[in-house]
């Protein structure tokens, strides 16, 4: 495990009756976080608990079985395991479910719960984040929490903000942190992060604006930021492949420092003979540093994998 290394080199790049009805809505939802954040257990409705960890920018590890496996000991279960853990509290809220038959084939349905129990963890938009039917193994449990760790630190309070006011902008922001957030997590959590990405990118392109020249605009930021996920997954060759549809001179001033990321990572990955050029260019752009620090992350990160 490198995460000191990893979550170093991570934080070099950065770091009326309507009316009367929200208010109402507003206040329960405060008592609500107020009661979970003293209550690391919980049986409370998941689409509730969805919407607080939105507001409180954390996940959600769900302990899920079925109705007639309920003979399962509490003493054995791993929530009692996860109750006094530091990283489970600070980082997540536990839900312990129980699930009657017909209740149980919705969250399969999502997440595929082929067997029971099951342990998930999900963000507050439902994303899957992890799965595991190993509930018992002590070992990968702490191993799992500790690779969601630094997940605050990375995503701040861009949850929240997207509790708020959900937008091109706010999905985006996501988006983004999840492509990061895969650089320091081991390699069988990376997958999903990237897929995660690629769902808030929909909710991105979803939220287009009806201007034709500021949806041009945004609808490529969208399609680039895409692309990172061949870049994460070092799959650069189709990367490259991909950047070669797009016209340099058709690409946005704003979107700028994305295309011209992406496109000195994938030729120095290839070792493209005219990467000096790329590089030549990038250099005279003011900023452009943090991608150079950001592709030599991507190029020599390690896929750990936990034994």
């Amino acid at each position: 495990m490198q995460f000191g290394a990893g979550f170093y080199n991570y934080f070099l790049l950065h770091s009326y009756s309507n009316i009367y009805i929200m208010k109402v809505k507003r206040i329960v939802l405060f008592f609500l976080i107020f009661f979970f954040s003293q209550n690391v257990f919980s049986c409370f409705n998941l689409e509730v608990l969805k919407k607080i960890a939105l507001k409180e920018n954390k996940l959600i590890i769900a302990y899920v079985f079925k109705y007639e496996d309920n003979t399962i000991k509490r003493d054995v279960l791993p929530f009692l395991y996860l109750e006094n853990n530091e990283i489970a509290d600070n980082n997540f809220y536990l839900y312990d479910s129980v699930l009657p038959n017909e209740d149980f084939k919705i969250i399969n349905k999502k997440y595929l719960l082929n067997n029971t129990p099951a342990i998930l963890i999900i963000d507050g938009k439902g994303n899957e984040l992890y799965k595991t039917f190993d509930v018992f193994n002590k070992n990968l449990i702490n191993e799992m929490l500790l690779n969601f760790s630094f997940y605050k630190n990375v995503f701040a309070n861009e949850f929240n903000n997207l509790s708020q006011k959900e937008n091109f902008a706010t999905a985006t922001r996501i988006a983004q942190k999840y492509y990061d957030f895969s650089l320091i997590v081991d390699k069988q959590y990376k997958e999903k992060l990237i897929i995660a990405a690629e769902n808030y990118i929909s909710i991105a392109q979803n939220k287009l604006p009806k201007n034709k020249e500021k949806c041009c605009l945004l609808h490529q930021k969208a399609q680039l930021i895409k692309l990172n996920s061949f870049a994460f997954n070092k799959d650069f060759e189709r990367l490259s492949l991909e950047l070669q549809k797009i016209e340099e001179n058709t690409v946005f001033e704003e979107n700028s420092m994305q295309y011209y990321f992406l496109n000195y990572l994938s030729s120095k990955a290839l070792k493209d003979e005219n990467f000096f050029l790329i590089e030549e260019k990038v250099k005279s752009i003011d900023g452009f540093d943090y991608y150079i620090k950001k592709a030599d992350l991507i190029l020599n990160q390690h896929d750990l994998v936990v034994n």
